[in-house]
């Protein structure tokens, strides 16, 4: 097997912040992510996915994406969401990272002239973070190219993915029929709503009478919330069936060899990778996301059913279908899927995410050989969890199954001690996976003597260290915005660590900026920017998706699939 050989990619949701310069009104988060996109638009080539209407997705020029997430009650409080392109190692993953992150800056500053134009003067910011004042939780997620099964569990959820086909086109055909139903029972209303008004409008208010014959934008917006509610609630029921038997399939038998050995790994790893912060009772816990995990798969498409590993992505895959997209549904029976960590906060230390990514892969690496299977395994991971988050002395210890009580500090160590037997035992270790170990050893070393030492390397002392500086005994609530003042992109507390040289910065600002036009080689993000340079300003539609590039339209169209290091494509001239 080859080490490091795998697609990674990050997931970043920052939150939206606006402050008004005076009595002027407050542009929704909908209407500043546009700004951002007509911002960005103007540092780097964009263009649309395949779900700029659902999700406003756009793709970048080195295969990245950016999209608006909100819930259907609240269009307005989204929040953006910047995705890295598919690259291979924690080195590359990180410095697309960081142009992501660079990206977003230098847009930050445009997008607030595009507002001032539109009359919302103000200031504006995005907040890199996984916890808000009020607790709600969002963030982080990573992505890893792993192997989903082998021989009789692999054949076993290909054939439960057969047996599931008919139930899958009955909840597409249900789907459909309520949907086709509910919109024209309420154009019908519309329609009859606007023909009495102007017939009768003695009948009504002027104010409705006005909505409906001079405002019909105004119309539109009070019943896109009521609406998008009612088509989640639809899609929640309708697909309550597939999504519980596929959750619990995958759960299961998906990743069977990650689930269970790297659990000792994964529970301690926020001693490494957690941003730090301060709950509702001024109490310092390790990570911002942790807190809120409440068991070891998702197994459930709504927000807040958070896991360790979260299969919501491949749970989409089936709900897709209902757009009739079925190739979706058939890349579940691949061997090789994306394994996603829900438990994942959002890092603003370059040591702290390079190790975060590093050290994920070189476990994901030992767990598919087996090296993990004789390590001990604890025998309550969430409530373990959720103990050694709560405990920045790192003394809290375990229980295991060997009857053992272990620390975070002593999971990692064992961790690290079988990594470096691991790399013995194999030739043509490439030189980034021996710097992994070396970082780990180092770091783990820090914190057992001298936890200060991590300042400006990872977030979660770095935090403390700032609370403890600027405000050791100050309320909750002054605490509370030290906390999320650290994570503001460009301007935070460690940014200015930073602009100041006490922060390790492992990528160079040139390769930073180059990463933001030129997509990682060997990867199927090399394919997309190069279609999106090529196709983009043609007249013949194009979507642009994750898996796939759409050349032309639904009856005549060709699909180039973006597997791997994908072929280059034929000239335009040889497709039409």
């Amino acid at each position: 097997m080859k080490i490091f050989d795998r697609l990674v990619g990050q997931e970043t949701e920052y939150a939206i912040r606006y402050s008004r310069d005076g009595d002027e009104p407050h542009p929704g988060n909908d209407v500043i992510y546009e700004a951002l996109t007509e911002a960005i638009q103007s540092l780097v080539l964009v263009r649309k996915g395949e779900r700029a209407l659902a999700r406003r997705q756009y793709f970048v020029q080195n295969g990245g994406a950016f999209y608006y997430e909100s819930l259907p009650t609240s269009s307005a409080g989204g929040l953006l969401e910047g995705a890295t392109p598919e690259c291979r190692g924690p080195a590359q993953t990180l410095l697309y990272q960081r142009a992501l992150d660079g990206l977003l800056i230098d847009a930050l500053p445009i997008a607030r002239r595009i507002l001032t134009r539109k009359g919302f003067p103000g200031r504006i910011g995005l907040l890199k973070n996984c916890r808000d004042a009020e607790g709600h939780v969002y963030g982080a997620q990573e992505n890893y190219e792993a192997v989903f099964a082998t021989g009789v569990t692999l054949w076993a959820w290909r054939a439960l993915l057969i047996a599931m086909f008919p139930l899958l086109m009955v909840c597409v055909a249900v789907t459909w029929t309520l949907l086709v139903g509910m919109m024209a029972w309420l154009f019908t209303g519309i329609v009859m709503g606007w023909f009495l008004m102007v017939l009768l409008p003695h009948r009504f208010d002027p104010t409705f009478v006005a909505l409906a014959t001079d405002d019909t934008t105004s119309t539109f917006d009070a019943i896109e919330g009521p609406m998008s509610l009612v088509f989640m609630w639809v899609e929640i029921v309708v697909w309550w069936p597939v999504v519980t038997l596929l959750g619990w399939a995958i759960a299961t038998l998906g990743f069977r060899k990650v689930h269970q050995s790297a659990m000792g790994f994964l529970i301690s790893r926020p001693i490494v990778s957690g941003a730090g912060t301060v709950d509702t009772h001024s109490l310092f816990g390790l990570s911002e996301k942790g807190p809120a995990t409440r068991t070891i798969s998702r197994t459930s498409v709504l927000p807040d059913a958070r896991g360790i590993f979260d299969a919501g992505n491949l749970m989409k895959h089936a709900i897709n279908t209902v757009q009739m997209d079925f190739s979706s549904y058939f890349r579940l029976f691949r061997r090789r899927q994306r394994l996603q960590f829900g438990l994942s906060d959002s890092n603003l230390c370059q040591m702290a995410e390079y190790l975060k990514l590093g050290t994920t892969l070189l476990v994901i690496d030992m767990a598919e050989a087996g090296a993990l299977d004789h390590l001990p395994r604890p025998t309550e991971p969430i409530i373990s969890l959720h103990q050694l988050i709560a405990d920045p002395t790192l003394q809290a210890a375990v229980p295991m199954s060997d009857g053992s009580m272990m620390t975070a500090l002593q999971l990692q160590r064992l961790t690290l001690d079988t990594a470096r037997d691991f790399l013995d035992r194999h030739d043509d270790v490439p030189t980034e996976a021996r710097r992994v170990v070396r970082l780990w050893e180092e770091v783990l070393d820090a914190l057992e003597e001298d936890p200060a030492r991590l300042v400006g390397r990872l977030d979660w002392v770095t935090k403390r260290y700032v609370l403890e500086s600027v405000a050791p005994n100050a309320p909750l609530a002054v605490q509370k915005k030290i906390d999320l003042r650290y994570h503001e992109l460009g301007e935070g507390y460690l940014g200015v660590l930073e602009a100041h040289g006490e922060a390790v910065e492992l990528v160079e600002a040139g390769d930073v900026l180059r990463a933001r036009t030129e997509a990682p080689q060997n990867t199927p993000a090399r394919l997309r920017a190069e279609l999106m340079t090529t196709w983009g300003d043609q007249d013949v539609p194009v979507a642009f998706s994750w898996s796939s590039v759409r050349i032309g339209g639904w009856f005549n169209a060709r699909v180039i699939p973006l597997d791997g290091d994908s072929p280059r494509p034929p000239p335009r001239e040889q497709q039409h």
